[in-house]
């Protein structure tokens, strides 16, 4: 039974997504087990914790739909990766329309206190650290809402993941240039949103 377990762990994306593409849907359980770390790396670093499940659940549900476009151009990953990326963006896109919180609801006097406090750099202890910690992730959460859904993937693939800029211009089937003057105007909005934080 164990050489069965090394077969099936040794076999290409290539195989999986043949054996799929014949009508064995149980395969693409193997797919994302294979990719299941990778696509909720991306989800997680673009989407807010409690929806990173759904949100991922909807790339493989588009990656399976999908399946039978893929060409063996590029790896699969790169494919799926692409995918995740793309949800991320359609995410936003249906979140900027029904937006929630105001910007300016992150501006009381607590939160204040807080981001005071993780620009001087003291915390008092671990559980103050951790707090604060929280409260920066929520704040660049925040400051992201302030962007179009364009412009908040250009700068978070660009600039949160250490993207190249024709890697994620591919990734969302824009130019360079796109890619470079959507970041610029994201560096701009951002900038005026942190100085209304001061004000």
């Amino acid at each position: 039974m164990a050489g069965w377990g090394a077969i099936v762990a040794t076999r290409e994306d290539r195989e999986i997504i043949e054996d799929i593409r014949g009508g064995n849907v149980n395969a693409f359980e193997e797919l994302i087990a294979r990719h299941e770390n990778r696509v909720f790396g991306i989800v997680r670093g673009h989407i807010p914790a409690d929806r990173v499940e759904e949100v991922a659940h909807d790339v493989f549900c588009r990656a399976y739909r999908s399946i039978g476009n893929f060409r063996f151009i590029k790896p699969f990953e790169h494919w799926l990766s692409t995918i995740a990326v793309r949800t991320c963006y359609d995410y936003w896109r249906k979140e900027k329309r029904r937006k929630e919180v105001p910007f300016s609801a992150f501006t009381d006097d607590d939160g204040r206190e807080v981001l005071d406090g993780i620009l001087s750099g003291v915390a008092a202890d671990e559980y103050d650290l951790t707090r604060r910690r929280r409260f920066a992730r929520e704040m660049v959460f925040r400051l992201l809402d302030e962007l179009s859904p364009e412009d908040r993937m250009a700068l978070s693939l660009v600039y949160l993941e250490g993207r190249p800029l024709k890697e994620a211009a591919g990734m969302m089937g824009w130019s360079v240039t796109n890619i470079k003057v959507r970041n610029h105007r994201a560096r701009q909005t951002l900038k005026k949103a942190l100085s209304r934080i001061g004000d």
